[in-house]
């Protein structure tokens, strides 16, 4: 086959531009939409996602909430002054375990103790970030960082304002040259 015909055939824009994903994700990359449409596009799909974590939640905290009754009306206390302590409490003693790893014994927690929460949004509607240390690696240590720098600039400055207006200091009965 000539080169020329195989290059041709090998990296025509169509094939290079075929999606082989179904990830929204990645799909969204091949939108011939303009900017401000993908980043709508992605700012939905975020809130999408926040919703769906809602509702799991919100089903696990019922869930949670009729174990708990449940658990109460086994103790034979009040479901609505059953408190965390007293759960744990009575799981100790319904369920004895002699396993020595804390992350092994059964509990019953709360499931915005239990699940992570999710990260909320960092950017604006326009898809700009909110930080201005975004697109560093780690912006929550630089910021720090530039913090501690400013003060450290501060406390300089201030040191040589006191030194300059010292009585013992040469600088300050110092005579132009010129």
């Amino acid at each position: 086959m000539n080169p020329t015909r195989f290059c041709a055939f090998v990296f025509r824009a169509p094939v290079l531009m075929r999606a082989y994903s179904y990830d929204p994700a990645i799909l969204a990359t091949f939108d011939s939409r303009g900017k401000s449409a993908k980043i709508q596009a992605s700012i939905k799909l975020y809130l999408k996602r926040i919703q769906a974590h809602e509702a799991m939640l919100e089903a696990e905290r019922k869930e949670f909430e009729c174990g708990r009754k449940y658990l109460a009306q086994i103790m034979g206390e009040d479901p609505e002054t059953f408190n965390q302590d007293k759960i744990d409490e009575s799981i100790k003693y319904l369920f004895p375990s002699a396993l020595f790893s804390p992350k092994a014994r059964p509990k019953l927690k709360p499931p915005e103790d239990i699940f992570p929460k999710k990260k909320e949004l960092q950017c604006d509607s326009t898809g700009r970030p909110l930080h201005d240390l975004f697109y560093t690696r780690h912006p929550n240590f630089f910021g720090v960082m530039h913090e501690a720098v400013y003060q450290l600039e501060t406390l300089k400055s201030e040191h040589d304002r006191v030194y300059i207006t010292k009585d013992g200091n040469p600088l300050k009965d110092a005579v132009p040259l010129c």
